[in-house]
């Protein structure tokens, strides 16, 4: 009877173990999912920030110019440049709605024949106006004026606008 209580024991202390060792490693995943998590919003934050500023800029310069009596028959090339932001920005929520693609390998490099320059000559324009905000000269001088090369231009996009932002974050005035 003794023996068998002693078993009783052990077993019972083993499969308490057991269970706290079960329950801590699951811990351990959750911690590790949540901050996974964390950082992907934290990413597609930074990603929707970058287009919202760069439509929010135009507009606080176009209410000012209307404000002091400007015609806004010459304001055209401000309302172009939000609303190519604009898209940009719904083209960050369609990538954060089909994140899906992501999670189970489905993403895939969409390349097709296209001319860099003008490209990047346009994401360089998307800055313009933030960039005479923030005070800081960007300028864009291409060493060719035309080169087409078979590029993903969303994924282009992205990691210049990207740089241009982070390029914009830390320089000052």
């Amino acid at each position: 009877l003794v023996t068998l209580g002693i078993i009783l024991f052990i077993a019972l202390t083993i499969y308490e173990v057991s269970t706290y060792n079960t329950l801590r490693q699951r811990v351990k995943v959750e911690q590790q999912v949540t901050d996974i998590k964390l950082r992907f919003f934290t990413n597609i934050s930074h990603d929707l920030r970058t287009p919202l500023t760069l439509i929010i800029t135009p507009i606080d310069a176009l209410v000012k110019k209307l404000e002091n009596g400007q015609q806004p028959t010459t304001l055209l090339p401000q309302l172009k440049n939000i609303r190519k932001n604009a898209q940009l920005l719904l083209s960050q929520v369609s990538s954060l709605l089909d994140f899906r693609r992501l999670d189970v390998g489905a993403e895939t490099l969409q390349a097709s024949p296209s001319d860099i320059v003008t490209q990047l000559g346009t994401i360089c324009l998307s800055f313009d106006d933030y960039s005479h905000e923030r005070d800081i000269t960007l300028q864009y001088t291409p060493s060719e004026r035309s080169f087409v090369m078979t590029y993903d231009k969303e994924k282009l996009n992205k990691m210049v606008y990207n740089l241009l932002s982070n390029a914009f974050k830390f320089t000052p005035q």
